[in-house]
Parts: C-alpha cells; sequence; structure tokens
C-alpha cells in the first residue's frame, strides 16, 4: 500500500474514532438507552446502533 494513503487512511480513522466517542458521549448525556451509530467496532456494545433496519439488517425493534 502506499505510504500516503496509509497516512491518510489513518487519519481517517483517527477522525471517525472521534467523531464516534462525541456521539457516544452526546447519547449518553440525554440517556443510556439512546443507540448511537458509530463506524468503529471498537465501540460494540449496548451503545453502538450499526447496520439496522435502515441498511438491511436488524434493529431490534418490538411493536407491541
Amino acid at each position: 500500500m502506499d505510504e500516503v494513503i496509509m497516512t491518510f487512511r489513518q487519519a481517517e480513522m483517527g477522525v471517525q474514532s472521534l467523531l464516534d466517542q462525541v456521539g457516544i458521549l452526546i447519547g449518553e448525556s440525554v440517556s443510556e438507552q439512546v443507540k448511537v451509530p458509530v463506524g468503529n467496532p471498537f465501540f460494540e456494545g449496548k451503545r453502538r446502533h450499526g447496520g439496522g433496519c435502515s441498511t438491511g439488517g436488524g434493529c431490534g425493534c418490538s411493536v407491541g
């Protein structure tokens, strides 16, 4: 892989991680029940909401 591309991708991942952390902090300030969409699998768990209904994945919604 080209060194310039590798450096760019690392910076891109750093920015995404920062955005994920900010989103989680904002979501938690509202409620622990808020699901926050993140792009970093490090945040896997109750706070993460990835691949839900709009992407064809299961969102865990219940009707009733």
